[in-house]
């Protein structure tokens, strides 16, 4: 019942920061607010006002996956593609009496009669010639909870770097949110520095707004990238990211009463150890590779090279 009652909460204030949102885009008068510039020799579109629509949104994708990027402050929105979600199923567009055509149409350029070249092009066209809609693959909302109406804002996109970058300040804070589609990773990647600011050694936040999302949320979501727990399975070093490729980490919690050490050189994991708080057994998986299944008594530890 409790976790039926916070999830209408959510909805709740999703819902209502959505509708804010719509009423900040209904209230602008029809003056298109976008700017073009060339910054530091680079060709960025830049826009002083959220997009209110598809057609407003700034684009990135990788090849396979894409995104509008509405560019909220108080409630991002992202709309997906993915490059298998598309009306009909896989053929061939092959067109076999293509290449027959191909030396009178270069003739007809040749001899520049661009309006006769383009119509017998036309013939080498793939069938059908047109090829049917990719369809929406969802919806992403991301929620920032805010104290104060932001200030200062501006989103873009970098067409050469294409990153879609949205900025704007609370108080006497700047709050910068980049979002990028990465082809290595094959994934979308929202780099945000929301919790970035103020942030003390112990990687807690002193920003009012931001202390319960920044002092439990960020350090759970750096925790899961080198332990994930879950059905017996403890998987170590899950989602190293490349820009920690060497590093430790002590005191890390994981289901079944297990307390981890591990050290870790050049992306791979070079010595652990593993404390069991009560009798437990469990698969051990380091970077995807399966090692063993273990069984600890309570209070016993175990070091990497014994595993």
């Amino acid at each position: 019942m409790k976790k039926r009652i916070s999830t209408w909460i959510a909805l709740v204030l999703a819902s209502f920061f959505l509708l804010s949102e719509q009423q900040i885009c209904s209230a602008r008068n029809n003056k298109n607010a976008a700017e073009e510039s060339l910054i530091d020799k680079g060709l960025v579109l830049w826009y002083n006002q959220q997009a209110c629509d598809w057609s407003e949104a700034l684009p990135i994708g990788n090849g396979r996956l894409g995104a509008m990027v509405h560019g909220g402050a108080r409630l991002e929105h992202l709309q997906l593609n993915e490059d298998t979600l598309w009306i009909g199923g896989p053929h061939s567009y092959d067109n076999p009496d293509a290449y027959s055509h191909l030396a009178k149409v270069r003739e007809l350029l040749n001899d520049e009669n661009y309006i006769e070249a383009e119509d017998l092009a036309g013939k080498m066209m793939g069938i059908p010639k047109y090829q049917v809609a990719y369809q929406p693959f969802g919806d992403l909302f991301i929620l920032f909870p805010q104290g104060s109406k932001p200030i200062n804002y501006r989103r873009e996109l970098d067409l050469q770097k294409a990153v879609s970058t949205v900025s704007y300040s609370i108080e006497t804070t700047t709050f910068t949110r980049k979002i990028v589609a990465s082809n290595p990773d094959q994934a979308h990647t929202a780099l945000s520095d929301h919790v970035m600011n103020g942030l003390t050694a112990n990687l807690f936040n002193g920003r009012r707004v931001y202390q319960i999302d920044a002092n439990f949320g960020a350090t759970a979501g750096m925790a899961e990238m080198l332990l994930q727990s879950h059905s017996n399975v403890l998987h170590l070093l899950s989602a190293l990211p490349k820009a920690w490729p060497t590093g430790s980490v002590k005191g890390l919690r994981a289901r079944g009463g297990l307390e981890l050490d591990m050290e870790w050189k050049d992306g791979q994991l070079v010595d652990a150890s593993i404390r069991a708080e009560r009798d437990v057994t469990f698969s051990l998986v380091s970077q995807g590779r399966e090692i063993k299944q273990i069984t600890l008594k309570s209070g016993e530890t175990k070091v990497w090279s014994e595993l």
